[in-house]
């Protein structure tokens, strides 16, 4: 919210279609400065629902192609679905999925009202109390 109101007070608009002007200029990303990895984020989330052991496995550059090929095609013949995929590890190893606040907070001096490890908590309380998490 607080950035909607610092976007439509003095952020830059939208070039005119056609118009001068980055493509970029008028984008603006409400997100904590933080950028965990997809192994980090996985850890902060499991301890935003209240695991403190995590267990995390290093595999070499193409083991978690095979190990996954190997869960979908068991989930296939099984009829049920891995959460560990190959389109999850074509997200892990995206070189960047993040998006980043620098130009909100350059320019707007926008900060979020809190860290990416409180508003995980956040919302897992909020799963929580609507019953979508135990």
């Amino acid at each position: 919210y607080e950035l909607l109101v610092l976007c439509a007070e003095s952020g830059k608009t939208l070039a005119a279609e056609g118009g001068k002007g980055g493509s970029n200029q008028g984008c603006y990303f409400a997100c904590a400065p933080e950028t965990p990895d997809y192994a980090e984020l996985g850890t902060m989330i499991a301890h935003a629902i209240g695991r403190e052991k995590v267990f995390r496995w290093h595999m070499p550059g193409f083991m978690p192609w095979i190990v996954a090929g190997a869960n979908e095609l068991i989930g296939r013949l099984r009829k049920s679905s891995s959460p560990l995929r190959i389109d999850k590890i074509r997200e892990a190893r995206a070189a960047s999925w993040a998006c980043s606040c620098e130009r909100a907070q350059a320019e707007l001096g926008f900060a979020p009202a809190k860290t990416l490890a409180e508003q995980l908590a956040d919302t897992a309380r909020w799963y929580r109390d609507a019953g979508w998490l135990k």
